[in-house]
């Protein structure tokens, strides 16, 4: 039987919320899930360390300058997601 102190006991989130530790780095978490992550950090050690091991990494890709792709790019991927959606309707009659 798994103790308390043991190392695979360490690492579980008994809240199953360790999935938002990325989001939470990134400040990519929306308002409601941000201050549930706030308020169970301090009580999951797992949390804690998930949070410490993506910082800087975090911190390395919000340093990047930000990039936008070239108009034909976008103009392409709208044109393939209308033909997609087209299709499917298309194909649901």
């Amino acid at each position: 039987m798994v103790g308390e102190g043991s190392d695979a006991r360490r690492d579980y989130c008994p809240d199953g919320v360790r999935r938002d530790a990325a989001g939470w780095v990134l400040d990519a978490l929306d308002a409601v899930g941000a201050g549930n992550f706030a308020e169970h950090l301090p009580a999951c050690r797992a949390c804690r360390l998930a949070v410490a091991e993506l910082q800087p990494t975090a911190r390395a890709l919000l340093a990047l300058p930000s990039l936008q792709p070239p108009e034909h790019l976008a103009v392409a991927t709208v044109a393939r997601v209308r033909q997609a959606a087209s299709r499917t309707r298309r194909s649901a009659r």
